[in-house]
């Protein structure tokens, strides 16, 4: 049968329709697609990429052994959380080990935080323990003094090895806190009240010396013996001959003390010198023995923790003392221009480091400002 011409024509028209529609549904469909995934990467790339990280499940004090217990995994996106957060690849470095593969726990007793770790019943007589047996172990109590972690066996102390550092909170932290490398160190440095930003320009210093190494400070007597003041600083800053250290008060009344003698001493010699893992290494033992006067000004210094009090004064040393005494008393003649000049010398020497200091303020101004003007 012969078609219509009209209802050909009709046909073709709806036909034609339909493609046009059909059509403009595509590229529709295709704007908005594009338009979806743009407002997701978008979104993605304000929110980063899922990360693993990890926040602490109860408060921590500064100072405190922070170990694997204390804090628990989350997931992230990695926009959500600092640059330097804790990483998986570093986690491990929060449990740390004894030498016998115990691992260092905290407990609370008596409402004090303390550390533990868990033996074989049979290997726990006599140590001083935390709470009650449980499954044949036994937690053994761990504390922490100036020369590093031990265990009580009665009533005398016995040094343990870790495998790594353990690590401690630098700061006080709140429960849900997410770890950070700036809020964990493995160094003894801890900040509490008494720790003071202090600069020094009278060291001798390491020619590869640069801000982040860490230090100890010693003083050699003219006959060649050599004493440890400050043993394992951070060096905050650097300018020059003029380095900056985070120091309590007694570690700031002991530096005192031997930059004193070493001037007296002409032939002394107060230096620095740096650590090759101080990740892994722990602090020297500090062997300097300062004056009986600053022993006493210790003792009676009120911004002084007792704990820290008992640790200083311990360092004084009748005999080494007067060994100390014995060669500056053979500079008593030379000794008080010496002092003199030593002061004096320290004196411009820190000018100078504030007057370049300021330059190089200045003139970072100067350039920043240029760069502005030429932008404009």
């Amino acid at each position: 049968m012969v078609a219509n011409p009209m209802q050909k024509r009709t046909r073709n028209s709806f036909l034609l329709g339909m493609m046009i529609t059909l059509i403009i549904c595509l590229l529709l469909f295709a704007a908005f697609y594009f338009l979806i995934m743009n407002k997701n990467k978008e979104k993605e790339e304000e929110r980063g990429i899922e990360v693993t990280a990890y926040v602490l499940n109860q408060d921590v004090k500064s100072g405190q052994t922070i170990t694997s217990d204390m804090f628990s995994q989350i997931t992230v996106y990695s926009n959500m959380v600092p640059s330097n957060y804790i990483t998986q690849q570093t986690v491990s470095e929060l449990m740390p080990q004894d030498i016998d593969g115990n691992i260092l726990y905290t407990a609370n007793q008596n409402n004090e935080e303390v550390m533990y770790i868990e033996v074989n019943q049979q290997n726990s007589e006599g140590y001083t323990t935390v709470g009650t047996p449980s499954n044949g172990q036994v937690k053994i109590r761990i504390d922490m003094d100036s020369s590093g972690y031990y265990r009580t066996k009665q009533g005398q102390k016995e040094y343990i090895e870790f495998y790594d550092v353990p690590v401690i909170a630098k700061v006080d932290m709140k429960q849900n806190t997410i770890l950070t490398s700036s809020v964990i160190n493995k160094s003894n440095q801890v900040t509490t009240d008494d720790v003071r930003y202090v600069e020094y320009n009278m060291l001798v210093l390491p020619t590869t010396i640069t801000e982040g190494d860490y230090i100890d400070i010693r003083l050699t007597l003219p006959n060649g013996q050599d004493l440890i003041v400050v043993s394992k600083k951070e060096v905050k800053s650097l300018l020059g001959d003029t380095v900056g250290l985070e120091l309590s008060e007694g570690e700031i009344l002991m530096m005192e003390n031997a930059i004193v003698e070493a001037y007296i001493m002409s032939s002394s010699k107060l230096y620095a010198i740096q650590y090759i893992e101080p990740g892994m290494q722990n602090a020297a033992l500090k062997t300097y023995t300062p004056t009986e006067e600053v022993e006493n000004l210790i003792k009676a210094n009120g911004n002084i923790k007792n704990e820290a009090k008992n640790a200083l004064v311990s360092r004084f040393d009748k005999n080494m003392r007067e060994y100390i005494n014995r060669s500056k008393n053979s500079y008593s003649e030379e000794g008080q221009a010496n002092l003199e000049e030593g002061i004096q010398e320290q004196i411009e020497n820190a000018k100078a480091a504030r007057e370049a200091y300021l330059s190089g303020l200045t003139s970072y101004s100067e350039n920043s400002s240029s760069g502005t003007e030429t932008s404009n």
